[in-house]
This record gives structure tokens, C-alpha cells and sequence, in this order.
């Protein structure tokens, strides 16, 4: 995520940072790239809440649709936030939504600049195909995250029951026992 982010803030030389924030299940909004944010915006921002009429990335996730904001410092949207982003001297802002495979909105992918501005036809379009790329980065580490935990969650079923339990691969390498192997060989856990 963070190279999709940088990508952005080069094309752009410099003038636009990238924040790329996920979706969790509480509909919070958590950070997820932002390399060249301070940590002090990224800890402020953890954790808003997706709400419609609140700054530009948690209205985006809360809408599912691009929010852009051409200018932070008018925009009623931002009160209470816009400190924020005008201490760093940035001055407009918009959020690409970014979806999951089932069309749920899983984060945002939002750009921020230091002039107030609106994007550009070029700028919306990379944006787009980067949010697709970032979709696919997500999704890719929840599905990793996922088979370790069911992996985990065979483990510990495997663990708990009296049988001997191994696995092993056609080439005859031994991938896993379970403790109660481990037990009646008298070999040393983990060996």
C-alpha cells in the first residue's frame, strides 16, 4: 500500500500525499499507508468513524462514491478536523472509495494537496486504477490472515484430541504433527 501511495506522490512531484485508510468491521476507519504523513495526523485519524458528512476519506467510506473537497479551510464538512491537514499545509483533499471483490467498500484511497485544486480527468483515472490495486493488495492479506487462522484453528483442534495426527506431503515430507505424536514418539516438541 504504501508503494501505491508513493506512486501517486510522485507522479504529482511531490505536491500530493497519499493516505490510504481500511475499513474495519466496526465501520471505523484505520490506518493503512500513509508514508508521508507525521505520525501525529496518522494517530489522529485512526479510528474516526465513516460518517457522510465528515471530512473527505470517512465520507467517502461512508458514501461509497469520490468525495472531493477543493478547499479544507471553507469546507463545513471539515470542522473539528481541518487543523489537521491546514497545519500541514494542505489545502484540498479527495477519497476514492475502494472496494472489495462483492462491491463493499473495504477503505479509502485519498489525496491530499497543498493548493486548493480540484483533480484532474488524468489524476481521477490513476487514482481509480490504483484503488483496484490496493483492492487487490487488501483483500490478498485478509485472505492470508484468514487461512492462518484457520490453519491455527486446525492446530489447536488437532492438539486437543487423543489420536496421533501428522500430515504429509506426496514427496513424503512430513508438514505437521500434533502434540499427542509428538507425546508417544518421545520426541522433543517441535524437532
Amino acid at each position: 500500500l504504501s508503494f501505491l501511495a508513493r506512486v501517486i506522490e510522485r507522479q504529482s512531484n511531490e505536491k500530493a500525499i497519499v493516505s490510504i485508510l481500511l475499513l474495519d468491521k466496526e465501520g471505523c476507519l484505520r490506518h493503512g499507508a500513509a508514508p508521508s504523513l507525521p505520525d501525529d495526523y496518522i494517530n489522529a485519524i485512526d479510528g474516526l468513524k465513516a460518517l457522510a458528512d465528515f471530512g473527505t476519506c470517512s465520507a467517502a467510506a461512508a458514501t461509497g462514491e469520490i468525495v472531493i473537497t477543493t478547499d479544507i479551510e471553507a469546507a463545513p464538512q471539515w470542522e473539528g478536523l481541518k487543523h489537521l491537514p491546514l497545519a500541514l499545509g494542505l489545502k484540498a483533499a479527495w477519497s476514492q472509495p475502494i472496494f472489495s471483490r462483492d462491491g463493499k467498500v473495504i477503505g479509502t484511497f485519498g489525496t491530499y494537496y497543498r493548493e486548493c485544486r480540484e483533480p484532474s480527468a488524468q489524476k481521477r483515472r490513476m487514482v481509480d486504477m490504483l484503488a483496484r490495486m490496493a483492492a487487490i493488495a487488501i483483500e490478498h492479506a485478509q485472505d492470508e490472515s484468514m487461512i492462518r487462522e484457520r490453519e491455527n484453528q486446525f492446530r489447536d483442534m488437532a492438539d486437543s484430541i487423543n489420536q496421533m495426527i501428522w500430515v504429509t506431503r506426496p514427496d513424503g515430507y512430513h508438514e505437521y504433527y500434533n502434540k499427542r505424536w509428538y507425546e508417544y514418539t518421545g520426541v522433543p516438541l517441535g524437532s
